[in-house]
This record gives structure tokens, C-alpha cells and sequence, in this order.
């Protein structure tokens, strides 16, 4: 039962082959965040400047933490627990 359970999870997730041309990326050390019934509302900056503000959907944000999670734990078993300051 497992089994077929994880099967259907693989077949639904999705595979993505990312065109990174044209991508920027930005440095952000500070984050807020904010929600609406609608959207999640992501705001990056420096040093509480805001630089970019990224609206996503509240299943979007929920997989956004599930994968942030994972990344985190990962990094911590490699480089070992991270302090919030």
C-alpha cells in the first residue's frame, strides 16, 4: 500500500527543465512576508530596503516551505544547526 502511495506521489509531481536565460539574480538579506485570501506577498531587500516584492499563490507558498524545510535540514546535517539571530 506504501508503495503504490509513493508511486502515485512520483507520477504526480512535476519535472521542470528551467530556461535560465535572462534570469537576474539578487542578493536579500532580510525578508517579511504577508498574505491575503488571494496571494502570499514575499518582500527581499538589504538591510530592510525593499528590492524585489514576489506575490505568490497560498499553494505555491505551502510547497515553497515544504522545499525550504528539506533545504534546511539538509544543510544542517551537512553543516550543522543554524542560529537565528
Amino acid at each position: 500500500m506504501a508503495r503504490k502511495a509513493a508511486r502515485r506521489r512520483a507520477k504526480t509531481q512535476r519535472q521542470y527543465r528551467w530556461v535560465d536565460t535572462g534570469a537576474r539574480t539578487a542578493y536579500a538579506n532580510s525578508c517579511s512576508l504577508q498574505s491575503s485570501a488571494e496571494a502570499v506577498f514575499a518582500h527581499f531587500g538589504i538591510d530592510e530596503r525593499l528590492e524585489r516584492r514576489i506575490a505568490i499563490s497560498p499553494a505555491m507558498a505551502k510547497r515553497l516551505a515544504a522545499l525550504l524545510a528539506r533545504i534546511v535540514k539538509d544543510y544542517e546535517a551537512r553543516y550543522g544547526e543554524l542560529r537565528l539571530e
